[in-house]
């Protein structure tokens, strides 16, 4: 499962030439998301991507930037092997900007690989 998802991550990114780490000064949150996204990103760091992916969506419902966070929450669900998950954020991903084309690439990779859904009838 995990091949599947690391090519899954390097055929959206273009082989892994765009970083999935938020910048060096990232965005300000709002005081109660702030300690759950430093836990996020600290569980990133040694590579406990599940637990990242949760504080993700914890940090994201107490209100973090989801312009800043989103692309994060995939890429750690993916790796995580929580595929239907990532399919979901991709949607959401889809719907805030849908002249995404990495996000309308991958979510179409995502859902070739696991059947869930047909590409066309979401994240158009």
């Amino acid at each position: 499962m995990n091949r599947v998802a690391v090519l899954l991550v390097m055929a959206a990114t273009g082989c892994g030439s765009a970083s999935a780490k938020p910048s060096a000064s990232p965005p300000s949150v709002p005081s109660e998301a702030g300690p759950v996204v430093e836990e996020a990103l600290a569980l990133r760091d040694r590579g406990d991507y599940l637990r990242s992916g949760w504080a993700l969506e914890a940090a994201l419902q107490r209100g973090a930037d989801e312009d800043a966070y989103l692309s994060l929450l995939v890429d750690s669900q993916i790796r995580s092997g929580r595929l239907l998950a990532a399919l979901f954020t991709l949607e959401r991903l889809c719907s805030m900007h849908p002249d995404h084309d990495g996000a309308r690439r991958l979510h179409r990779l995502i859902a070739d690989t696991i059947g869930a859904v047909r590409p066309e009838e979401v994240c158009q």
